[in-house]
């Protein structure tokens, strides 16, 4: 069955990680990401406060602010990566402790008007290290498309798993991203071949501003009629200019679960 739920970054700006998930508990929110978005947030004590206010949440997967250590994850100097790993690690002890499933990886950025060419044996071998430090931790390692990092285009998965031995790389993937990689979803769904893990759901108006779920003129039905068969989590994950008041996300919320279990 499909799980509902809401990202703790779509309340980033307006509470902390650990405030956004206690709110969720206090307004029956079945389910969560969470967004961990500072350093202090990757430490086991963090973890134990976030177990503390999450109630019945069901923690699906975390996120993190990847500029912080994603980028060195992907570095060729053994100390930057050795660094880089350390802080992951540190990430995904905390996601264990919350019972995620999924880690979403950004990976490294491109920098704006740069041509990369991205090396792909080397992106893959290191993917599929850090998807079975990821298993480790009881966790499954899902990319996600983004307009500013390196799968910010079709056929990205699919050279990344020609090279990644066999080890299960899954996927988020993330309409609005899509959006603004000036790539249709569909294209992203046929690259990402039936890994789709974790989806992050906004609404669109008719001028392709993004709004709240319910509050725009997105095709639902025929998303999930392109992805098929699906049992994995859709999030809503937003902007804080999308909405005004945390309570207008709850609202949100409650209709995409009514439409999706429709």
């Amino acid at each position: 069955m499909v799980k509902v739920g809401i990202s703790t970054a779509s309340l980033y700006g307006k509470l902390y990680t650990e405030q956004a998930l206690e709110f969720f508990a206090q307004n029956s929110v079945d389910c969560a990401e969470v967004f961990l978005a500072s350093f202090s947030e990757y430490k086991e004590e963090f973890g134990r406060e976030l177990q503390r206010v999450k109630g019945n949440v069901e923690v699906y997967s975390i996120h993190t602010l990847n500029s912080q250590f994603e980028g060195q994850l992907f570095s060729r100097s053994p100390r930057q990566y050795a660094d880089a790993l350390e802080i992951f690690t540190s990430a995904l002890r905390v996601g264990s402790m919350l019972g995620a499933k999924i880690y979403v990886m950004h990976g490294p950025a491109q920098m704006k008007y740069t041509k990369y060419v991205t090396n792909y044996a080397f992106f893959g071998q290191r993917s599929a290290e850090l998807a079975e430090l990821v298993q480790h931790y009881g966790m499954m390692l899902t990319w996600e498309n983004v307009h500013w990092a390196h799968y910010n285009h079709p056929f990205f998965m699919q050279k990344l798993r020609a090279y990644a031995g066999g080890v299960c790389l899954g996927n988020t993937l993330d309409i609005k991203q899509a959006a603004q990689s000036d790539t249709t979803v569909d294209a992203y769904i046929q690259d990402m071949d039936g890994n789709i893990q974790n989806i992050h759901i906004v609404d669109m108006d008719e001028d392709g501003n993004l709004v709240l779920p319910g509050r725009g003129c997105y095709d639902y039905k025929a998303l999930f009629q392109k992805i098929g068969a699906y049992d994995g989590a859709v999030m809503i994950e937003v902007y804080d200019g999308c909405y005004r008041e945390a309570a207008e996300l709850i609202e949100s919320y409650q209709w995409l679960k009514k439409t999706i279990m429709q």
